[in-house]
């Protein structure tokens, strides 16, 4: 594949598009197992068409698996390690086993295929990069608090958010000239950072 493609290069001989797509697993391979690598967020439509993969195992990366992604292949095991993939229709069905983290959605849509669910341990060590959200505003009174959730689990911990020591405009006095009038709102919290 040329380097200079647009659009797609090769990664050890598997089709990949430059933005994070698996588009397709060479149907001659001959390995028994792969590692999707890191970066590859998505697979394409019908990606694999391989029976000799046996395990295939998805890093936490992993997002979106297109609809038959997985249906032509015999793979005997299937390892998510990401707790929010979104599984596309009929992507998983003839997986054999599949080992996904617990209440998972593709580890409800393997259980809907009739996939054979096992459940995936949770992580030794988290990884930021979920789902997060703030639980309580941070106020000049009191500390705000701020929700995060593993990317590989989606096991949740909670973050406190320093309250607010000051507010200030870098200039409190405007003259109309006609023009823009360029000024900023700084804030600074309980711990000394400033935000602009």
């Amino acid at each position: 594949m040329d380097e200079d493609n647009p659009v797609y290069k090769d990664i050890s001989g598997v089709l990949c598009t430059k933005d994070g797509q698996l588009v397709l697993y060479p149907e001659e391979r001959t390995a028994v197992s792969y590692l999707v690598p890191e970066g590859i967020t998505s697979f394409g439509p019908a990606a694999f068409q391989n029976y000799n993969l046996k395990k295939l195992t998805l890093g936490p990366d992993v997002e979106t698996l297109g609809e038959y992604a997985l249906f032509h292949t015999g793979l005997d095991k299937l390892v998510i390690n990401s707790y929010n993939l979104q599984v596309g229709y009929n992507s998983i069905k003839t997986c054999k086993n599949v080992i996904a983290h617990a209440g998972s959605p593709a580890a409800a849509a393997a259980a809907e295929a009739g996939c054979p669910v096992e459940e995936l341990p949770a992580c030794a060590s988290h990884v930021p990069g979920g789902t997060a959200s703030v639980t309580k505003q941070a106020t000049m009174e009191e500390d705000g608090m701020m929700t995060d959730h593993c990317k590989v689990c989606n096991a949740p911990s909670e973050t406190a958010i320093p309250k607010v020591a000051s507010v200030e405009m870098t200039k409190d006095e405007f003259e109309y000239t006609g023009s823009p009038v360029e000024w900023e709102v700084v804030v600074k919290d309980a711990d000394g950072k400033i935000y602009k």
